[in-house]
């Protein structure tokens, strides 16, 4: 998270909104202001009621008290998060994080996908482990605070948790700040970025204490590394914050460098104390028990019957409140057993309660008989070193302030925890506000460098008109003289190379029709089919309809040799194409031939136009094939008539083209075959036609392709 020099810290309660503001400077850590402001509503009020009597509020409070600062964390509730602790194995940045959120994949009861997760990474006695507290929210619960959040104003710089901020409000009265700034290089100002004492780091520092899911970068390591060497805590304690709707608990761990050892959200509260004392007493309304509670109610302890004197208090009201605290003690009592259950786990010291509803009258008692274990009321700040304003002098109660104070010293860099909800693109652009020094100066520098180019771009431009000024000049002195005269000469000669390039263009034609054709044959090819050879022709050979060459001195045989002229009776535009290969079924070369055929009248823009394609001849029976083995095959020649209705098929560009004929298929011994000249009768077939000696040949040489799927 990133720290800034002056936060303030905003518990946005649902019975009251309290603000706290601090600073973090030379002179060391001051609290500015305390604010506190009931919210004009209900139990029963809608969530959009609420939230916006909590912006009314926020708005009101900042405009009433002229507060500048615009930094500010905020806290979500307990309840709307899913929190672990695990220990992983240690391990580097990069390669601990892709652990973790497997882990947290393995952990988190809804889909990763539509959750957002954070965690923090604390060192611990063990070598090779570290301890991880995972905490995971929903992704939608995250954007409706956040458009909350966008209503009040305040540039926010983080999102925490209740239960986290009730921990880092409490730890702040236990960290020695003396300390901190000698580490610092001191001043506290080291904190904000200033010049720090170089130390080299250990393998434990690897990982880096309070590393956040986001990462921390080197001044944050060093702080918190800071904060880890702090003395170790003579006592465990449990923190227990009772709020309106609900009660956070958070209990420390021992020993240095301590952090959270538990942390849970009960949906108890003050509200439900009102709510049994209005059904107890018959009230009309919310607000009048809300007053008997603050006036005349107290919890049924062994102090209150020896202490109290009865008369000043309505019974029924303290009966009713003493069954709801009684339900509220028991989950605190079942957190405490849980946590002493763990593994690391260790008797709870001292329970240490704040928020506004730890006032109801002896109820510090009544916890302590419950439990068994001391309690505190917690309405002092508990740290001398930080600095108040004097109307915060001791005799301020703090009780209800200790999460907006621990909200504000996560912003300020001081807080131990600093899980951060803050959506990704709200952080980048707290991240880029944070520069904005280094912003600044790059913007100057490039404005300066517009400036002097602009200066430039002026020079050279009147240099250019002058110059232009005495071209047009000297141009307009010589109109009928010499250089007219060349001018004259070099623009004819320009048209008559344009007039020639037009000329050639007419028989420069695209190169790709056969890449393009190959592109078509291959995707019309059935899957068990194996195309051995492909042999492209275009009509200047003097391909017959038959199939034969006007070039070769009998049909069937290789054509004549090369150097034969381009019979003036072909069509350049049209070419005969052999294709032959083999597959196991007789269906699926027709299937194959059947394509081909129907891409007849393709678009022009594809110049892909087959007339006609005509299974020439196949083997009469199936034989061994090494490509389908141990199945048969049977063997085929298809002959496709094409068309490039664009331009002519030439390979080579010259006024009279000399090509190489190639050697098209032989014809088949009469009754050896079956194919197109016997009407595709199977019971036409003979030999294999393919292979040298048995009535024909396999087509060789030209352009073509070998053996392919």
């Amino acid at each position: 998270m990133a720290r800034v020099k002056r936060c303030l810290g905003i518990d946005l309660g649902s019975h009251s909104v309290k603000l706290a503001e601090m600073a973090l400077d030379g002179a060391g850590v001051r609290i500015i202001r305390m604010l506190a402001e009931t919210l004009p509503v209900g139990p029963d009020a809608t969530e959009e009621e609420r939230n916006n009597a909590t912006v009314n509020i926020i708005k009101g409070m900042m405009k009433k008290n002229r507060i500048t600062t615009k930094h500010v964390v905020l806290c979500m509730p307990g309840q709307t998060v899913f929190v672990r602790r695990i220990r992983l194995p240690r391990a580097t940045g990069s390669r601990l994080h892709q652990i973790i959120l497997f882990e947290a994949r393995q952990q988190i009861p809804f889909p990763l996908e539509k959750t957002i997760v954070e965690y923090q990474v604390f060192d611990t006695e063990k070598e090779r482990e570290v301890e991880v507290l995972l905490v995971a929210m929903k992704r939608e619960t995250n954007e409706e605070f956040m458009r909350l959040v966008r209503r009040i104003g305040l540039q926010p710089i983080g999102i925490s948790i209740t239960s986290l901020a009730l921990f880092n409000g409490q730890d702040i009265q236990r960290i020695n700040f003396k300390d901190i700034s000698s580490k610092s290089g001191g001043g506290l100002s080291g904190l904000l970025g200033g010049k720090k004492t170089t130390k080299k780091k250990s393998k434990k520092d690897a990982t880096g204490e309070g590393t956040s899911g986001e990462g921390v970068d080197a001044a944050d390591q060093e702080v918190l590394a800071d904060l880890g060497g702090v003395p170790a805590f003579e006592e465990v304690r449990a923190y227990v914050n009772i709020g309106a709707r609900s009660t956070d608990v958070a209990v420390c761990k021992p020993g240095e460098g301590a952090s959270v050892g538990f942390i849970r959200s009960i949906p108890l509260g003050g509200n439900h104390v009102t709510l049994a004392i209005q059904k107890a007493c018959g009230l009309e309304t919310f607000t009048q028990a809300e007053t008997l509670k603050i006036e005349k109610t107290a919890v049924l302890s062994g102090s209150f019957e020896f202490e109290a004197d009865k008369t000043l208090y309505d019974m029924d009201a303290c009966q009713a409140a003493t069954q709801i605290c009684d339900k509220l003690i028991s989950e605190v009592r079942r957190s405490l057993d849980y946590f002493i259950s763990q593994p690391d786990g260790v008797g709870v010291d001292v329970v240490v309660l704040s928020g506004g509803s730890a006032l109801l009258g002896y109820l510090a008692g009544y916890v302590e008989e419950r439990i068994g274990v001391p309690v505190e009321l917690s309405s002092a700040l508990g740290n001398d070193q930080i600095k108040c304003a004097t109307s915060y002098g001791d005799e301020f109660d703090y009780t209800s302030f200790k999460i907006a104070v621990g909200l504000a010293a996560q912003g300020l860099g001081i807080g131990r925890l600093s899980v951060d909800f803050l959506p990704a693109d709200v952080r980048s652009m707290r991240d880029f506000s944070g520069q904005y020094v280094e912003f600044a100066a790059l913007i100057g520098f490039i404005g300066a460098m517009v400036f002097f180019g602009s200066q430039i771009g002026a020079e050279s431009e009147a240099k250019y008109k002058l110059t232009k000024e005495k071209c047009e000049g000297f141009t307009q002195k010589n109109t009928g003289g010499i250089e007219r005269a060349r001018l004259t000469a070099l623009e004819s000669k320009r048209s008559q190379i344009e007039s020639k390039a037009t000329v050639l263009s007419d028989f420069v034609t695209p190169r790709d029709y056969w890449l393009r054709f190959l592109s078509h044959v291959y995707q019309s090819k059935p899957a068990r089919l194996l195309l051995t050879q492909v042999v492209c022709q275009p009509n200047y050979l003097g391909v017959t309809a038959s199939g034969a060459t006007t070039g070769g001195a009998n049909s069937g045989a290789p054509g004549a040799s090369s150097g034969t002229a381009l019979p003036s009776s072909s069509d350049p535009r049209s070419g005969i194409v052999w294709i032959a290969g083999e597959a196991e079924q007789l269906n699926v070369i027709n299937t194959f031939v059947s394509d081909l055929e129907q891409s007849k009248g393709a678009s022009p823009n594809q110049r892909c136009v087959v007339k006609k394609a005509t299974l020439f001849r196949y083997s009469s029976q199936a034989e061994k094939s090494e490509y389908f083995a141990p199945n048969p095959s049977i063997k085929f020649l298809i002959r496709v008539e094409v068309q490039d209705e664009e331009g002519c098929l030439l390979t080579r560009l010259d006024s009279q083209p000399f090509m190489e004929q190639t050697a098209l298929p032989a014809a088949g011994a009469a009754g050896m075959m079956g194919g197109a000249e016997n009407g595709g009768d199977p019971s036409a077939m003979g030999g294999d036609p393919f292979q040298e000696g048995r009535g024909g040949g396999r087509p060789r040489g030209g352009p073509g392709m070998g053996p392919g799927r």
